[in-house]
C-alpha cells in the first residue's frame, strides 16, 4: 500500500506525502519485484482457503460421528468396546480398592480417634484385642494415609493382634504441622500418640517414608 499500487481502502483516495529521491528510487525498485506485486493477490485468498478447510473438517467430523453411531448399533461393535468386567476380590474381604466398588474411607470401620500432639491433632485407628501385649503401630507411605493399612489391620485383628495405624501429620485426617518436619521430628511426635493410647511398648512398622519414621522412632525411643 505504501508503494501506491494497491489502495488500502477501495473507493477512497489516499494522499501520500512527497517522497525524497532515495525513497522514490527504493519504491521504483520494489515495484519491479514480481513477488511483491503478487503478494496482495495471494494473501487475499487466505480467508477463502481457511474457510474451505473449516467446512471440510466439519463434514469429516459429522461423517465420522454418523459412522460410529451406526457401528454401535451392532452387537459385535458394542461388545468390542464394552468396559472390561472387574474380576478381582469384592469389598467383603475389606480390600477397599476394587475399582468398581470403591468404598473410600468406609473401609476404615471402627477404632478411629484423635490424639493431641505438638504438631496438632493426629488421626489414628486402633483396632484389635485390648489385652495384646505387643500392639503394632503402622505408618503409611508418602503421599498416602492410613487407608493403606485397612486390610492389614483386619487380618491382624483376626489373628488376635492389636494394631494402630496413624495418619502422618499433614496427611489424611491429621492436622497440618506449622512447618515441614524432619523424619526425626515425625518420630518424636509419635510419642504423644502412644501416650494418649497409654501404650508403653510397641512394634513399629512402616512403608517408604513410614519406614524411615519407624526406624528413627526405634533408634531413639
Amino acid at each position: 500500500h505504501l508503494l501506491g499500487n494497491n489502495p488500502p481502502f477501495p473507493g477512497k483516495s489516499v494522499s501520500h506525502s512527497p517522497m525524497s529521491g532515495d525513497e522514490a528510487d527504493s519504491a521504483a525498485l520494489w515495484s519491479k519485484q514480481p513477488v511483491v506485486r503478487g503478494l496482495t493477490s495471494r494473501t487475499s485468498k487466505i480467508p477463502f482457503i481457511c474457510a474451505s478447510i473449516c467446512v471440510a473438517s466439519a463434514l469429516v467430523a459429522v461423517l465420522v460421528q454418523f459412522s460410529g453411531a451406526r457401528e454401535s448399533k451392532s452387537p459385535k461393535a458394542a461388545d468390542s468396546f464394552a468396559h472390561p468386567k472387574w474380576d478381582g476380590p469384592h469389598t467383603t474381604d475389606w480390600r477397599g480398592t476394587a475399582r468398581d466398588e470403591w468404598r473410600g474411607t468406609t473401609a476404615l470401620r471402627g477404632g478411629k480417634g484423635y490424639a493431641s500432639t505438638p504438631m496438632g491433632q493426629v488421626h489414628y485407628r486402633d483396632v484389635g484385642p485390648r489385652d495384646d501385649p505387643n500392639p503394632i503401630v503402622l505408618l503409611h507411605q508418602t503421599p498416602m494415609f492410613m487407608i493403606q493399612w485397612a486390610k492389614v489391620q483386619h487380618e491382624l485383628s483376626e489373628l488376635g493382634i492389636r494394631s494402630v495405624s496413624v495418619d502422618t501429620p499433614g496427611y489424611g485426617m491429621s492436622d497440618i504441622p506449622p512447618q515441614q518436619p524432619t523424619i526425626q521430628e515425625f518420630a518424636d511426635n509419635l510419642v504423644a500418640v502412644l501416650n494418649h493410647l497409654e501404650l508403653g511398648k510397641v512394634v513399629v512398622a512402616g512403608q517408604h517414608t513410614g519406614a524411615q519414621i519407624a526406624a528413627a522412632f526405634a533408634a531413639n525411643h
